[in-house]
């Protein structure tokens, strides 16, 4: 078959497209185009030799698009609805899949037998299956547009899994995080929110942070008699304890400065009054990051309504 248009076509019924009696497989040289069209039926492609593009473009099928054994140079579905299932299955062979502002009931399919180009922007759907495979190919094919993984997210939270709407958000912001190399600056403020909280959505990573800077300072600085000296009534260097409740003090807003003579026999040098600087900066940010990671968890678990 050389070609095959259903340009605008009102089909009440399914199209089925596969082998002859012999066995042999359908093949089609030239476009396969659906333009406008409405199926009412089912659309099923079996052991079919696609050599140029399947255009679903602006085209409604009532029932199931299913296909098996297939394959296909471009399979292209813009502003499609399908209203049941779109179902690919293993075996088939698709090298570009874009299903652009396309609606779908259920998307059912082997993302691996997608060998080129994922486009799903704008794409809606009522079900996944395999989800987690989606978001594997999503970022193996370094897909950076927003909507897909938001879409993604929102369905995650209506099924009750928030925690993968979650690792949605989250390694679609590590998928596009500026480069250091072209947006220093930016990179920069990213690395912050990443380590911080894990962009909101990993508040563990307050913990890990705060932790580190803690015993960073603790045994890097407050340990070090070039940041910190004894006064006349002491000699040596403070011990552990009063080194970390030092870096409490500078690294906790608001905490109270007096403790049994910490305050009297230790003082800082010119540098070590640099690095409390640095680390009470440094502590706001880390308390503000907490405090906005709680709000976000509290608003989220516990609405107010």
């Amino acid at each position: 078959m050389n070609k095959m248009f259903f340009d605008e076509a009102e089909i009440k019924g399914g199209l089925f497209f596969g082998p002859d009696d012999r066995g042999n497989p359908c093949s089609i040289e030239g476009e396969a185009r659906f333009h406008g069209a409405h199926i009412g039926g089912q659309v099923n492609f079996k052991r079919v030799l696609f050599k140029e593009e399947v255009l679903f473009q602006g085209t409604h099928v009532d029932g199931e698009v299913i296909v098996i054994g297939t394959e296909i140079p471009k399979f292209m579905a813009v502003g499609a609805r399908f209203s049941k299932t779109l179902e690919i299955n293993s075996g088939t062979k698709i090298v570009d899949l874009v299903l652009k502002d396309a609606k779908v009931g259920t998307l059912n399919i082997d993302w691996g037998s997608i060998s080129g180009k994922l486009e799903l922007m704008g794409c809606e759907y009522g079900s996944v299956e395999d989800k987690e495979k989606l978001l594997e190919i999503l970022l193996a094919k370094r897909v950076r547009e927003r909507q897909p993984y938001e879409f993604l997210e929102d369905y995650s939270r209506q099924i009750g899994e928030a925690d993968f709407a979650r690792d949605v958000y989250y390694k679609w912001r590590r998928l596009t995080a500026p480069t250091w190399r072209e947006k220093p600056c930016a990179a920069f403020y990213d690395t912050l929110l990443w380590l911080g909280a894990g962009y909101g959505v990993r508040p563990i990573y307050f913990i890990f942070l705060w932790i580190t800077i803690c015993w960073i300072v603790t045994f890097g600085a407050f340990l070090s008699p070039r940041f910190i000296k004894p006064s006349n009534s002491v000699n040596g260097i403070p011990t552990w304890e009063e080194a970390a409740w030092l870096s409490l003090v500078n690294l906790l807003p608001g905490m109270p400065g007096e403790y049994p003579k910490v305050a009297n026999q230790w003082q800082l040098t010119i540098w070590g009054a640099y690095i409390a600087v640095v680390i009470r900066f440094v502590g706001w940010y880390v308390v503000s990051v907490a405090s906005l990671t709680l709000a976000g968890l509290f608003n989220k678990y516990l609405p107010i309504n």
